[in-house]
């Protein structure tokens, strides 16, 4: 983990102000990945480049690949079509024949 460093603690060490505000680490501000692209729950797939299996952990930062699996993972299942089937006309025939 890096620590914060300010421009001033920099400057002490002989950088001068240009140099000390380029290389200080800055806390707050808004962070470098969004919250939709954090994993979620562990993810194993497989690196579409080496095709060798990946496994990311929760709170790690996905790539694109990565994370169109967590979101079709994470999608609402898709329905079962339904169908309504009514018996043909010859079935019917056959069950209650005509005296």
């Amino acid at each position: 983990m890096s620590r914060t460093v300010n421009e001033e603690q920099l400057e002490d060490l002989g950088l001068d102000r240009d140099e000390a505000r380029a290389v200080a680490v800055h806390q707050g501000g808004q962070a470098r990945t969004s919250e939709s692209r954090i994993c979620t729950d562990y993810l194993t797939t497989v690196h579409p480049d080496t095709g060798l299996e990946v496994t990311y952990v929760p709170g790690e930062a996905l790539p694109d690949f990565a994370l169109a699996v967590q979101q079709r993972r994470n999608a609402p299942p898709v329905p079962e079509p339904v169908t309504f089937a009514r018996p043909s006309i010859k079935v019917a025939m056959k069950a209650d024949p005509k005296p």
